[in-house]
């Protein structure tokens, strides 16, 4: 599991997006879309402006527009990579969810092992379960 300075350097290509609008999310792992409720509410919602990030302890946090957040989790090997331009099928090779960005700018979230999760939730993300239960 990426210790929490690891999961600090994940948050930079993340904080990259805040205040640019969410275009288009693609999600690539099929076995994780029935843990997904508000996926589909999520992306008929899109186009929508991230608003704010932030780590605590080994997770990721995002508030997006309309009252969604994301918390992303990484298991031993996941990873949030920044691409500018459209990502060769090589990267692509580990990509769970493909998050395009206005500027044709991407956000690829990296899964080898499929450890790691994203969740989608209604309202701000600190105040959830998962979040909240984690200290810095």
């Amino acid at each position: 599991m990426p210790e929490a300075l690891e999961v600090n350097y994940f948050l930079k290509p993340l904080k990259k997006f805040e205040g640019k609008k969410l275009l288009n999310l693609e999600w690539m792992n099929h076995t994780s879309k029935k843990k997904q409720p508000l996926l589909n509410d999520f992306i008929s919602e899109l186009p929508m402006k991230l608003k704010n990030t932030k780590r605590k302890g080994k997770i990721l946090g995002a508030s997006f527009e309309k009252d969604y957040s994301l918390i992303f989790t990484f298991g031993m090997s996941g990873s949030l990579e920044y691409k500018q331009g459209e990502p060769s099928k090589e990267e692509l090779k580990y990509t769970k969810a493909l998050f395009r960005f206005e500027n044709d700018e991407f956000l690829l979230y990296n899964n080898v092992r499929n450890f790691g999760t994203i969740f989608i939730i209604k309202g701000y993300f600190e105040e959830d379960k998962k979040f909240s239960k984690f200290d810095i």
